[in-house]
């Protein structure tokens, strides 16, 4: 059963945002090395964990994409793919890559907001952003070596992790209530194996 977990779609994008259960939105992107690509041409393949991240220089968003690496081999093994989406061109998004060593797949938007719009990922108010959780969780993150990088692209949009299946079904979806709540892998995980498990109730994730 789909999942969905976080925070609500903005008033902006609620009534249109994707839920659990709901198809998933094709998106034409493109690759780091310049190449266009459909996100169907990935979910048609295999499962595939679909993680929008807010910025490149996002303390949080270096993180999440850390733990994704380090635990990408787990990924694999559950028979699934990551794909890292992220704002800019493809050199910037290569520049990232290569800087945290990324395995899988990052595509990414240019300039045009529209493909996080079409998965009810808007703009983050103050406090989503640059709140008192952001600023501990920030500061644990960057104890544990996730810096804070140059700021790319627009910096008050919100960050997004979706689980799509081979049919284009959106199994599990979590809209950040903060910019700073990351979930782990093991959630993902879980959910990935259910996928294999069509008559497993989905309990909400702790």
């Amino acid at each position: 059963m789909p999942v969905s977990l976080g925070g609500a779609p903005s008033p902006k994008s609620r009534g249109k945002a994707p839920q659990a259960g709901d198809a998933a939105p094709d998106l034409a992107l493109t690759a780091t090395d310049g190449s266009a690509i459909l996100l169907s041409e990935l979910w048609e393949r295999r499962p595939i964990v679909v993680v929008f991240l807010r910025h490149y220089g996002c303390t949080f968003c270096r993180e999440q994409a850390a733990w994704l690496r380090r635990d990408y081999a787990k990924f694999q093994a559950a028979g699934a793919e990551v794909v890292a989406i992220g704002q800019g061109d493809p050199k910037t998004g290569k520049a990232f890559q290569i800087l945290l060593s990324l395995p899988y797949p990052l595509l990414v938007t240019g300039n045009d907001l529209a493909p996080y719009q079409a998965y009810g990922l808007d703009r983050g108010t103050f406090s989503q952003l640059f709140g008192w959780r952001s600023f501990v969780r920030g500061a644990i993150a960057t104890l544990r070596g996730h810096f804070i990088g140059r700021l790319s692209g627009n910096g008050f949009q919100m960050p997004g992790t979706f689980v799509i299946d081979t049919g284009g079904r959106i199994q599990f979806v979590h809209r950040h209530a903060y910019a700073s709540d990351n979930l782990s892998n093991d959630i993902l995980l879980r959910e990935l194996d259910k996928l294999s498990k069509p008559s497993a109730i989905s309990p909400t994730p702790r």
